[in-house]
């Protein structure tokens, strides 16, 4: 069976952008690793969480498992309903820039 260009594409800059955010997270944060690291900053509030090198490979294989996921389901939704398979494509697409902005403000942060 032939699919989109234009999905395949999608999934496969979203599994680019994340492999290069847990490549920057990895690498600059290795060092960190028994330190408390910020996770989210609020202008008003200040330091609203802290976390560990692990929280962040948690949220990495999250976002992993959460792509593979959605990559399943266009695939299987791709003949019946084909707006649902752009849409998971889109998303997906969304969600790993999402996770890359994260992952810079991170590494920014620290």
């Amino acid at each position: 069976m032939r699919y989109d260009k234009l999905i395949i594409f999608n999934f496969f800059t979203s599994f680019f952008l994340l492999f290069l955010s847990s490549f920057f997270i990895s690498h600059y944060l290795w060092s960190l690793r028994g330190l408390s690291l910020i996770i989210r900053f609020d202008s008003l509030r200040g330091l609203v969480f802290f976390g560990s090198f692990s929280d962040s490979v948690y949220i990495l294989l999250s976002a992993f498992f959460s792509l593979t996921l959605n990559l399943f389901l266009s695939f299987l939704f791709y003949r019946r309903e084909r707006f649902i398979s752009y849409f998971f494509s889109f998303f997906s697409l969304f969600f790993s820039i999402l996770i890359l902005i994260w992952a810079s403000v991170t590494i920014g942060v620290n």
